[in-house]
């Protein structure tokens, strides 16, 4: 039997503790966005830089009554952009998320009918008037890393973030929680998440590498990866039947694991039985993948540093400056 460390099974329990608040329905979220809009409405400052740019970091689920704060204990953090608008001392707040509509569970399990796996993992930015969740919400991080006047920061909307968010459902970007990398150094990524710090990152490489503005400089923008280590990750030929059998059975077993009702030594117990991680969808390739040689710790959170990226496969992205450079991910 697989010796795992004390510290390890303490982990894995309040992982799994937790898990179950977090398994809404598959189906698109019935809240997600529903206060949210297209484009602040700055008011004109006449060309000073009135706007703060803000990188709020909080632990990933922490509005939650039950969970609170206990996934920051993981290095688990959520990433948004708050934008703040100081005008004669008169303030006024709006809150940038990047997430998968559903949620992060509904975006990572499949829904499951027989053989039938369908999923819903579409990513997209939602903005909310004020500071979601108040204030002291975003207790990780809340740091200005950049200031813009009004003009710029409505083009960052109108050219940049609605664009990206027209993209049609189950079209990319698609929400993908693991980041899967090769062992040892250096690492390479053998699977790319795609996760709230990702739709960060875009914005603010738009913000700075195609607009211009100078972003602080003592600023390094880190935030959360899951990492998840292989030898290798070959796509699957989901036409072989004994294949997609046990992909099927591989994802029952997961659905059991976050399942509600389930006593937690029997999640633990499931959990076990499935490492090391077999397979990996990837809804940005829309291809299954099979992992070798997983070892143990077999799925590693990580906050770490991450250079500026635009987002991935957009060869009209660099340095231009309309809607149609950003028409991107179809």
């Amino acid at each position: 039997a697989m010796a795992v460390r004390p510290a390890a099974v303490v982990a894995i329990t309040l992982w799994l503790g937790v898990m179950p608040n977090l398994a809404a329905t598959n189906d698109p979220a019935q809240g997600w966005c529903a206060n949210g809009f297209q484009t602040p409405n700055f008011a004109e400052d006449g060309g000073d830089h009135s706007i703060s740019v803000i990188l709020a970091q909080a632990p990933l689920f922490s509005n939650s009554p039950t969970i609170k704060r206990k996934l920051g204990l993981f290095g688990l953090f959520h990433t948004a952009l708050v934008f703040r608008q100081d005008i004669r001392g008169a303030e006024r707040y709006w809150t940038l998320e990047f997430d998968s509509t559903t949620n992060v569970l509904g975006a990572t399990l499949p829904r499951i009918n027989g053989s039938q796996l369908t999923w819903n993992n579409d990513a997209r930015y939602c903005l909310t008037q004020g500071i979601l969740w108040g204030r002291e919400h975003w207790h990780k991080s809340f740091e200005v890393v950049a200031r813009a006047h009004r003009d710029d920061a409505t083009l960052l909307f109108e050219h940049f973030v609605l664009p990206l968010n027209r993209t049609a459902h189950q079209t990319r970007p698609l929400y993908q929680l693991w980041h899967v990398v090769t062992r040892g150094s250096p690492q390479k990524s053998l699977i790319e998440d795609l996760t709230c710090g990702d739709g960060v990152n875009w914005a603010l490489h738009y913000l700075t590498k195609v607009m211009g503005i100078p972003l602080m400089p003592s600023f390094r923008l880190r935030y959360t990866r899951i990492e998840i280590n292989a030898a290798s990750a070959t796509q699957v030929n989901i036409r072989d039947a004994d294949e997609w059998r046990r992909i099927v059975q591989y994802f029952q077993g997961m659905a059991v694991v976050v399942g509600r009702g389930t006593p937690v030594l029997q999640r633990i117990i499931r959990f076990l039985t499935l490492m090391p991680v077999a397979y990996i969808y990837d809804g940005n390739s829309n291809a299954y993948y099979k992992l070798r040689g997983n070892r143990f710790l077999w799925i590693r959170p990580r906050f770490i540093e991450t250079p500026l990226h635009g987002p991935p496969n957009n060869s009209l992205y660099a340095g231009v400056q309309n809607a149609a450079a950003v028409e991107l991910l179809v």
